[in-house]
């Protein structure tokens, strides 16, 4: 499977499961090495079209190039 590049994964550090699941998207490298980062340290800057209230519970994958949010 290609490398996802350009994407980023939003995670909770606190939550062992999410932890365990955003790794193994850079262990198989199914995104690049700034595939994901946690939730607890994001900018809010930088990801203007988060929707951080619903991102508090889900994993949200954000485009970096164009900040859309799956």
């Amino acid at each position: 499977m290609k490398t996802l590049t350009n994407y980023t994964l939003l995670y909770d550090q606190d939550c062992p499961l999410c932890h365990w699941y955003t790794n193994l998207f850079l262990k198989y490298k199914l995104l690049d090495e700034n595939g994901r980062i946690a939730f607890q340290e994001v900018d809010e800057a930088n990801f203007p079209l988060v929707d951080f209230e619903l991102a508090r519970n889900k994993i949200a994958l954000v485009n970096r190039i164009n900040g859309e949010v799956y």
